[in-house]
Parts: C-alpha cells; sequence; structure tokens
C-alpha cells in the first residue's frame, strides 16, 4: 500500500475577475483569474485551464521555460485544473510559492503534464523527488500502479526508477494486479521487473529448506537468462565451438550401419533405377521409390523428367552414407532407437521432407514426442529436430529436462534454440521452483495469455503447454 504524509494544498493569492469580454462562449462562462499580483495590463497571454482563464504575463512564463523562446502573446490550451496551473506558476515566484509535503495522483499527473508543455525543468524535478521522498511501498497495489502508470505516460524515467526502486522486494496486494488494465499498459520492461520481485518474493517461502540456497542460485541465473532476453534482445552464448567430440577421430559415421547389399538390385534388370550420390551409384528397383514417395514416382512415371526417360536420377549436395540409409529406412523396419542416436538425424528427417516421405516423418515424430527411449543428452536435440522440422510442441520432451538451468544453458544445443524455446524451458523451470506456492499464482505467472511472462516476450505465442500436467512425477523426477 502506498502511503503518504497528507496536507491541504492551499493556492497562492490570485485576483479574479469576470470575464466580459471574451467572444468564445465557452471562454465566457470561466471566471478569468489573474494569479500572484500581476498587473492585468502586463497580462498578454492567456492559458485556457478546464475551469478558469488565466491571464499572466508572456515575459514571466518565458522566464521559467527552459526554452527562452518558447511563448509569444496570444491563447494557450492546457487541460488541467487552474488551481494546479497557478500551483506550478507560483514555483518560479518564490514569494508567492507555498510548500506542500503532499502530492496525491491526481495533482502529480497535472503538475508533470504541465512541466512537459511549458518546459518546467526545475519543477519536474522537484515534483519527483518530493512525490518519491514522501512515498514508501510494503506491498504493490492499484495506487502503486498508477503511480507507474503517470511517470510512463509523462516519459519521467527517472521516476520510474525511483518508484521501482522504493517498490522492489514488495509483495504484491493481490495476484489479480497482474490482470489489471493498469497493469497491462505498462511497458514490458516494467511489467517484468514487478513479475520478477514477486517471483523472488514467492520463493522466499523455501527460505527454511536445505535446497533453498541450491534454488535461489538457479533462480537467479534464470533471471539473468531474462535480463539479457528484455532488454538486450540476446542470449550469452559462451560454448565452445570446437571441443574433443568436434575433432576429426570423434566425427560418427554411418559405415558401421548401412548395408548397400540390402537395397540393391542388378543394374540391367528392366525396373532398376540408378541414383547418382557423390560420384557413386546406387541400384534401386523403382517401386522402393515410387511406394514412398511421390516427388520420385512424378520423376519417373512422367516422360516429361529426365530422370523418367533414362532411370537415372542425381542428388547433387547429398551425401552417399545418409541417402543409403534413407533408403534402408525404406526397405524395410529400422529401430528408431538407433536413428535417434544418429547425430544427423536432422539429415534424414530432411531427405524425409524433400522427398515427401510423410508416414517416416511421422513416424519419427511420434517417437521423439513420446520420449520414451530418449537418453538425457539427447533430450535437447530432440527439441532442436522438432524446432527444425516444424512438430507440433514437445510438451513431453520439455517436461522432460531434470537438469539445472545452469547445467542446461551451458549446452551447445540448448543455444542453438530459438529464443521462444529456450524461454518456455526456462519458464518449466521456474514454475518447478516454485512448485510450494498457490496454484493460481504460479498460473498467473506463466501460462495465462496477456499477463504473467507470456506478455514480456514479443516473439512468443500461447500455444497448449500444460506446465501443471502429471504434476506429481515432474515434481518426483525435479526432487530426485
Amino acid at each position: 500500500m502506498v502511503k503518504r504524509k497528507i496536507e491541504t494544498l492551499e493556492s497562492p493569492t490570485t485576483k479574479i475577475t469576470k470575464s466580459g469580454e471574451q467572444s468564445n462562449q465557452n471562454e465566457e462562462s470561466k471566471e478569468k483569474l489573474i494569479p500572484l499580483g500581476f498587473d492585468e495590463s502586463d497580462c498578454d497571454t492567456i492559458i485556457m485551464t478546464k475551469d478558469k482563464t488565466v491571464h499572466i504575463p508572456s515575459s514571466f512564463l518565458n522566464m521559467m521555460s527552459s526554452d527562452s523562446k518558447a511563448f509569444v502573446t496570444g491563447k494557450k490550451m492546457i487541460d488541467v485544473m487552474s488551481e494546479n496551473l497557478i500551483h506550478a506558476l507560483s514555483f518560479y515566484d518564490p514569494k508567492n510559492w507555498k510548500e506542500s509535503d503532499d502530492i496525491k495522483h491526481s495533482t502529480l499527473d497535472e503538475l508533470l503534464h504541465i512541466s512537459n508543455i511549458l518546459n518546467l525543468k526545475s519543477l519536474k524535478k522537484y515534483v519527483i523527488d518530493q512525490f518519491v521522498d514522501n512515498l514508501w511501498v510494503d506491498e504493490i497495489d492499484s495506487d502503486f500502479i498508477d503511480s507507474l502508470n503517470i511517470a510512463q505516460r509523462h516519459e519521467m524515467y527517472t521516476l520510474v526508477n525511483k518508484l521501482l526502486s522504493n517498490g522492489y522486494g514488495a509483495k504484491l496486494e493481490s495476484f489479480d494486479l497482474i490482470e489489471t488494465v493498469g497493469f497491462k499498459r505498462l511497458h514490458k520492461e516494467i511489467r517484468y521487473e514487478i513479475l520478477k520481485g514477486a517471483i523472488y518474493r514467492e520463493n522466499d517461502g523455501n527460505k527454511e529448506a536445505s535446497y533453498y540456497d541450491a534454488e535461489l542460485m538457479e533462480l537467479k541465473f534464470i533471471f539473468n537468462f531474462f535480463d539479457m532476453m528484455v532488454y538486450e534482445n540476446r542470449a550469452v552464448n559462451i560454448i565452445a565451438k570446437k571441443c574433443l567430440w568436434t575433432l576429426p577421430f570423434h566425427e560418427v559415421t554411418l559405415e558401421d550401419s548401412v548395408d548397400i547389399k540390402l537395397i540393391s538390385c542388378e543394374k540391367d534388370l528392366k525396373d532398376c533405377v540408378t541414383i547418382i550420390v557423390e560420384n557413386q551409384e546406387i541400384n534401386v528397383k523403382s517401386f522402393l521409390l515410387t511406394n514412398n514417395s511421390p516427388v520420385f514416382k512424378a520423376m519417373l512415371n512422367s516422360s516429361s523428367f529426365k530422370e523418367g526417360q533414362n532411370r537415372r536420377i542425381e542428388l547433387p549436395g547429398k551425401k552417399y552414407l545418409e541417402v543409403v540409409f534413407f533408403l534402408q529406412c525404406l526397405h524395410s523396419p529400422q529401430d528408431l532407437r538407433d536413428i535417434c542416436d544418429y547425430p544427423d538425424v536432422f539429415i534424414l528427417s530432411q531427405l524425409c521432407r524433400e522427398y515427401q516421405v510423410d508416414w517416416l516423418l511421422e513416424k519419427i515424430r511420434d517417437f521423439i514426442n513420446k520420449g520414451r527411449f530418449l537418453t538425457k543428452r539427447w533430450i535437447l536435440k530432440g527439441i532442436l529436430l522438432c524446432e527444425a522440422m516444424n512438430f507440433d510442441p514437445c510438451e513431453v520432451l520439455v517436461n522432460s529436462i531434470e537438469d539445472n538451468f545452469l547445467d542446461i544453458h551451458m549446452s551447445k544445443d540448448f543455444m542453438e534454440l530459438s529464443s521462444k524455446m529456450q524461454v518456455l524451458i526456462a519458464r518449466k523451470r521456474m514454475w518447478l521452483l516454485l512448485r510450494n506456492s498457490d496454484e493460481k499464482k504460479r498460473k498467473m505467472l506463466f501460462n495465462e495469455e496477456d499477463c504473467g511472462f507470456l506478455s514480456i516476450f514479443d516473439d512468443q505465442s500461447v500455444f497448449d503447454f500444460k506446465f501443471n500436467g502429471s504434476e506429481k512425477e515432474y515434481i518426483k523426477q525435479f526432487k530426485k
């Protein structure tokens, strides 16, 4: 709750007369006000407010303003109450200035508006300092959100920073605040900082637990990752481009997995088709190709394609062993566990997509999404493959991640994922870290549209991802 000292704001001495000389109907209905003891004959500028017309010398306005040539004689409209305008003007006339310890929200909004319109830098600084100095925050409530919106609307980012500093570590009065219009109007960086503070407060509930320090460290690491994404739209990649596993003698090949004899046929057979890859020939029966791939079928069954005329198919840019392995998968059932242990399963999937072998691509996708036989090392690779092939969101794989986020972030495969998937994995880890929190709070923080963390990241889309599905099993794995 936001608390301040309260005093009555008194306007400086003013001279008021009825305006009978104005031609405009609205002006005729408003009082004519000559403030601060000015001589009416010197008042060559009229400022029309919500309730009165204020007459003042243009020389006084130019003296006040940071822009020395800002004002000439004439009329100006400022949509504020005359009381607040006079209070702002009196700041530059010390003999009439009456200091107040209290600045209400409505007054703050109008004083900042006046400061911007009239270029009153000194007043603006005073208003901000006075408002913040008499403000303390024991919980973030609707008044605090209103203050942030006022500061944001007037581009008073110094005030925004001071408010956030005062409110850092304060708890949310109600988690329903993050669903309010006022909260959603805040810039994403401001919403992010409020949500960050709320999550730290929720995690404090585990202070007495033996695992608190380790989980707090992971939470801080996750927020460091989010800071980079929110403020710089990037993630730090500290993974070495070369390591032991990238050296030539560690290169994994398919030589032990492929057997050209399984798919080969005699070249002089009538239905033989010759595939040329890396200047090597692969002779297979045409049925193997036409029965599995509509692309190959169109090539071989049409006289308009050269492949159909000479029964030769050239595949430039492809690798011989990969094509043989691909054809083996079309020829006879393969153990998908072996396929998924192969580091170039991406190539196999790409060949399936390129030649429209939908049944095998679907089989790979289902196998990966079930996640039954995937090793811990392969989970991130599986997610990477799902992204590369535009498979459905791999919920099972993401929920199978058991590693601490510090370890996950150090993985080369994690750094190759899209920022959207990286954020999803980080959100999932935070969801687990807050497992002892109220379910409604967790759902609002992580799993709702237009509020919580989904509203912070521009490239995040809401899809049917259930963090709380099979929760007991996830928590059991997490505790291990």
